[in-house]
């Protein structure tokens, strides 16, 4: 998302990133990965939750998320949705960026 970043913008989405970690640790994440948009920390996992996106079978028996991509429309409703199995698992940008133009 990074890189794609203004790309992104540019179809008029506000990209945001939501962590399971601390506060401090998803703030030093992004600042070390150079993310352009806000992470913000879920440790309560509520909006993870609400999502559905807890990982029950983390191998490590943490509470995370899987890896998604979510396109929410003006009223918050969903319009597109990739859930990973794995943190490599990321839709192509390619397809995150059909998906914005068919919202416009």
């Amino acid at each position: 998302m990074r890189d794609h970043y203004e790309a992104l913008r540019d179809l008029g989405a506000e990209v945001v990133a939501i962590s399971a970690d601390p506060a401090e640790v998803a703030r030093a994440e992004s600042k070390a990965a150079r993310l352009p948009f806000p992470v913000i920390s879920d440790v309560t996992l509520a909006t993870i939750d609400a999502f559905g996106l807890r990982h029950l079978d983390e191998p490590k028996g943490r509470d995370i998320s899987r890896p998604a991509t979510l396109i929410l429309d003006r009223e918050r409703t969903v319009r597109y949705a990739y859930i990973g199995e794995h943190s490599r698992d990321r839709p192509e940008i390619g397809v995150i960026l059909l998906a914005l133009e068919s919202m416009i």
